[in-house]
């Protein structure tokens, strides 16, 4: 017979610890104590093994029926419940310690060898200044778009229109990292691409016009002559200019000569 709230209810207090049967290995513990813990019996690699749900009244007995379901479950599909019981435990201690700064910090590592002193260091500024105060203690599978979005807007309200877009790319980044350690869903990073609809549209450059006489090609080059640019980089417009590529393809210039 299956148990029912009455018998839990009604369970006597005795000298020893005994437990009451509900079906499919699970049972209620009761204590000298009267305290009503839930467990589940169950074999796994050719020993038996025991999973506590926790204690009645706060895990009741429909809960707990659907607790020993999802570990019978796990069984069916080879796995010990007791085993993904800490795997879990240990996913949420590690998410907990996770938090954005931590993650930002990786992945700025990760990536800092790949890019110029003066921009490492302008990215991990922007991190420093408009992130980090914000939610850098958060964990990262705790922060929302909306969190996001009021540091975006922050930057956007001093006018750096540009700058809030290139930081949502590097928020985006963190949050790629984040979910290949399984710390948030695929599904936060789609809302962190759907926030490029709500900043502001950038202001649209001045084109540069072209110099097309001599006199402004001859005073073009002389002030850059004059700069106190590195030979190669004086060279290297020179060379532009001889050859009439633009500054993309200049690699496949130099193949040529």
């Amino acid at each position: 017979m299956t148990l029912t709230i009455a018998d839990i209810k009604n369970a006597k207090i005795k000298d020893r610890t005994y437990k009451l049967t509900d079906a499919h290995g699970l049972f209620i513990q009761v204590s000298p104590a009267g305290t009503k813990s839930w467990r589940f019996k169950y074999r796994h690699g050719g020993k038996e093994r025991l999973l506590s749900f926790g204690r009645y009244p706060q895990i009741g007995l429909a809960a707990a029926r659907v607790a020993r379901d999802d570990a019978r479950d796990l069984l069916f599909e080879g796995k010990d419940p007791v085993l993904e019981k800490r795997r879990e435990r240990q996913r949420k201690l590690d998410a907990s310690e996770a938090t954005f700064r931590r993650v930002a910090d990786e992945w700025l590592s990760d990536h800092a060898p790949l890019w110029s002193l003066s921009n490492a260091t302008r990215v991990r500024n922007r991190f420093e200044r408009d992130l980090y105060p914000v939610f850098g203690s958060t964990p990262i599978g705790m922060i929302e778009s909306i969190d996001i979005l009021r540091a975006l807007r922050s930057i956007e309200a001093r006018g750096s229109i540009e700058t809030a877009k290139r930081v949502r790319g590097y928020i985006r980044s963190v949050f790629k990292k984040a979910k290949g350690e399984q710390l948030v869903t695929v599904a936060m990073i789609m809302e962190i691409d759907e926030l490029r609809d709500a900043l502001k549209p950038a202001r649209r450059g001045r084109r540069q016009p072209a110099l097309t006489t001599i006199p402004e090609l001859l005073d073009l080059q002389q002030c850059i002559d004059r700069a106190k640019s590195s030979i190669a980089t004086k060279l290297a417009s020179r060379l532009l200019a001889l050859t009439a590529v633009r500054i993309g393809v200049q690699g496949c210039a130099l193949d040529r000569i």
